[in-house]
């Protein structure tokens, strides 16, 4: 895993292992790496890998079982996941920031949903 952008780490760790299980990656009970064997892997901290964790357990995406570790949960329900806006919230305060409307973002917006149809 590479990491890089202004997020913390264990928020690119949570977001990275929601992905690789809304892709089907990993699916419904199956274990995740150990947090030791994930922070040796990827040279993190193991309290920042654990920090990650916490919070896909709190949001229902994984279990944890204790003496045997992480799981995808079985009632795995994405609408739990809290979706992080903040790298969309700061690259739109940049736009705002360079005198565009939010009008004019919201004309943008509706101009790209349209040529999606």
């Amino acid at each position: 895993m590479k990491f890089g952008g202004t997020d913390p780490i264990y928020i690119q760790i949570a977001n990275y292992f929601k992905k690789l299980i809304h892709d089907g990656v990993f699916q419904k009970g199956d274990a995740i790496p150990s947090v030791r064997d994930f922070g040796s892997a990827n040279g993190v901290n193991p309290n920042t890998v654990a920090r990650a964790y916490e919070i896909l357990v709190n949001q229902e995406i994984i279990v944890s079982l204790p003496k045997k570790g992480y799981f995808v949960n079985d009632e795995c329900k994405f609408e739990n996941a809290e979706k992080d806006y903040s790298p969309l919230e700061r690259k739109l305060r940049t736009i705002l920031d360079e005198g565009y409307s939010k009008e004019e973002i919201i004309d943008v917006l509706n101009d790209i949903k349209e040529g999606d149809k």
